[in-house]
């Protein structure tokens, strides 16, 4: 009777170290896995920063582009109204100060 039980209390601490083991062995691939989905989050995320940065870098890029010609066109018509006038832009500003 002594040996039944000392087998069934050697079976049972098998049982449970193998599924203790099995457990832990879980845990490490769940963590693992948790890591690399991570990491994923945070590639994709850096890559959208990325791709929004120079989306933002071409249209600021754009704008300014845009307010170069409007100034370029404010100069031309400035100085071809200064010009019907009869006076240049130097006239102007020395009368200024």
């Amino acid at each position: 009777m002594s040996e039944t039980l000392s087998l069934i209390s050697l079976l049972v601490g098998l049982v449970t170290s193998v599924g203790g083991g099995i457990a832990w062995w879980r845990a490490i691939v769940r963590k693992q896995y948790a890591a690399e989905r991570d990491f994923g989050h945070l590639k994709r995320n850096y890559q959208q920063l990325a791709q929004n940065v120079n989306a933002m870098y071409k249209e600021s890029d754009q704008r300014f582009d845009r307010l170069d010609l409007e100034l370029v066109e404010l100069k031309g018509l400035l100085a071809a109204l200064l010009a019907r006038m009869g006076a240049s832009e130097s006239e102007i500003l020395r009368s200024r100060k």
